[in-house]
């Protein structure tokens, strides 16, 4: 007999190995009525003593049928997170994050160089490309808490597919909503011809590009869906320290 929380598991389980795992999961649901939600590799030590083999378990089909659950166990995978640093200033708490490093790096050293007084109230972060798509889920732990999360990368099919990505995973952990920085592209889009190049992220020869513009303003899309449809791409890079000293209203955008 099981407890009730267990039964769905012992109607699967047919091996010594899965009878052993779920005696321990008994064991400890009885000694723990009420336990603290842990990262799954600490509850993973305390049952198992080997902060490893709730991974391995994982792989099993007592869990890949969903009998057995990191929620059953009080546990989570932590989330990925991001360098960030912040920066006080006016106004509501926004959160940037810049899809490569030499622009995160730029942003950062801008927003330091305006006036406290006047400068926007940020989280500089550095979302490290595809990452981001991830590490969207640990904004929780950033202090103060962002109200606002904008977001800045290449405008390229793969920039754009990072930034719909993490802005889904936000809206689904109900954490504030993933927005362009809307004039970040706008400068790029009104670059010179000389800006675009090849995209790598773009062989499959679509011809539609709503799904990957879907994300942007409405106001963006048409010129955005074109440089697409041709094939290229602008790199975040050409919006760069020099600019972004010489224009603050392209910082002070953000936290609108």
């Amino acid at each position: 007999m099981w407890p009730s929380a267990l039964e769905a598991a012992g109607r699967i389980a047919s091996r010594p190995d899965e009878y052993a795992l779920l005696e321990r999961v008994a064991g400890w649901l009885r000694d723990n009525l009420a336990p603290v939600r842990v990262p799954a590799e600490e509850r993973s030590a305390e049952l198992f003593d080997d902060e490893k083999a709730l991974d391995r378990y994982r792989k099993t089909r007592l869990f890949t049928s969903g009998a057995l659950t990191l929620d059953l166990l009080a546990c989570y995978d932590p989330p990925l997170p991001f360098v960030s640093q912040h920066v006080p200033g006016s106004g509501p708490v926004t959160l940037l994050v810049a899809e490569n490093l030499a622009t995160y790096t730029s942003f950062l050293t801008a927003v330091r160089a305006l006036d406290e007084a006047t400068r926007p109230h940020l989280h500089v972060a550095w979302g490290i490309g595809g990452s981001f798509e991830q590490s969207v889920l640990s904004i929780p732990l950033l202090d103060p808490q962002p109200r606002h999360v904008r977001y800045f990368g290449d405008l390229d099919r793969a920039g754009l597919r990072i930034a719909a990505s993490a802005a889904r995973q936000a809206a689904q952990a109900g954490l504030p909503p993933v927005l362009p920085a809307t004039g970040c592209y706008q400068f790029l889009l009104d670059g010179p011809r000389h800006w675009r190049r090849p995209d790598d992220s773009n062989r499959v020869g679509q011809p539609d590009h709503g799904d990957a513009c879907a994300w942007l303003p409405s106001a963006l899309r048409p010129r955005v869906g074109e440089l697409l449809a041709s094939g290229e791409k602008v790199a975040q890079e050409h919006l760069g320290l020099q600019s972004l000293l010489g224009d603050p209203t392209l910082i002070a955008g953000l936290a609108s």
